[in-house]
Order: C-alpha cells, then structure tokens, then sequence
C-alpha cells in the first residue's frame, strides 16, 4: 500500500478537510488518491481526476 503523504497537496487537503463525508466515501476517496499518486502525477492534475470522478462519486 502507498504510503499517502499529503503535505504538498494542500488544496485537497483543506477540501477534504472541510467536507463531511461519510466513512464509504471516505475509502473511495483514498483509492482514488492512491491511484493519482503511484501515476507520479503533480497536484493540479491530481485535483483534475479527482473532479473528474466526481470527487467521492459512485465507483466501480
């Protein structure tokens, strides 16, 4: 498993942060990080696939 280190992504952070999602949401929003992360891909992409999933949408 990816270690997660979000320090230098501070936008998804705060908006993580602020938002109250439940716990299911919660896991798919941290695969669908880990995915961004192991593609080595920098942080406005990032936030890019992260609204083109719909943030914490439905996934298969």
């Amino acid at each position: 498993m990816v270690k997660i280190d979000l320090s230098h992504s501070p936008v998804i952070v705060n908006t993580f942060l602020q938002a109250k999602y439940s716990l299911e949401n919660v896991a798919s929003y941290v695969v669908v990080l880990e995915e961004i992360l192991q593609k080595r891909k920098g942080p406005f992409v990032a936030i890019y696939e992260m609204s083109a999933v719909g943030w914490l949408g439905s996934r298969d």
